[in-house]
């Protein structure tokens, strides 16, 4: 499989520069250039030199959103539940990515890194502590996602069952706040 620079600069922490230069000077050379010019590289090759001997590796990565800056402890607790279960699995932690923003938000920072790093690292496992903190909707398809490049989304914790109308009335009460809140932004003139 062959993968494009931006992903193997993300993948191995170092800028595109870097790897135009290290491709120059032999370090590492792309497998070859598509017909546009842009260099593409062996997953097998970046996953080596990481000391990845496969894409299917034991690493697991966790997510732990939080609404705001007030929450920080939350995103801690959070953050150290999700080490604390992949090490009793027998997971190696890659990344923990973190946003302040709410599950409504489908334009959130590391939660796009997130998704786009599942197809290159390839980790066994997404690791969450409840379901709505990934996402309040749409959970099953970031899991069909998941499942494509043989990735378990794997959630901590789950909520009672038997409080169905609560939380289908804390959803209905995040839409609408969510909503609120861009309606009076665009009012400010913060909203584009």
């Amino acid at each position: 499989m062959h993968i494009s620079i931006g992903k193997v600069s993300n993948y191995l922490g170092v800028s595109i520069s870097t790897l135009r230069r290290w491709d120059g000077m032999n370090l590492l050379n792309s497998s070859f250039r598509t017909a546009g010019g842009h260099r593409r590289y062996q997953l097998n090759v970046i996953l080596e030199i990481t000391g990845d001997k496969s894409p299917e590796n034991n690493t697991a990565i966790g997510y732990a959103p939080v609404s705001g800056h007030k929450q920080k402890k939350d995103l801690l607790k959070q953050m150290r539940s999700i080490k604390n279960y992949s090490r009793k699995n027998n997971f190696s932690i890659g990344k923990v990515y973190f946003d302040f923003a709410s599950g409504l938000n489908d334009n959130r920072l590391n939660f796009l890194r997130l998704l786009k790093s599942i197809p290159v690292i390839r980790p066994k496992a997404v690791v969450i502590t409840y379901s709505d903190r990934l996402a309040r909707f749409g959970v099953n398809v970031i899991k069909m996602f998941c499942e494509v490049f043989s990735c378990k989304l794997i959630t901590i914790f789950q909520k009672d069952d038997s409080n169905l109308e609560t939380e289908l009335a804390e959803g209905v009460i995040a839409v609408i706040t969510s909503y609120a809140g861009r309606f009076h932004r665009r009012r400010r003139g913060t909203l584009v």
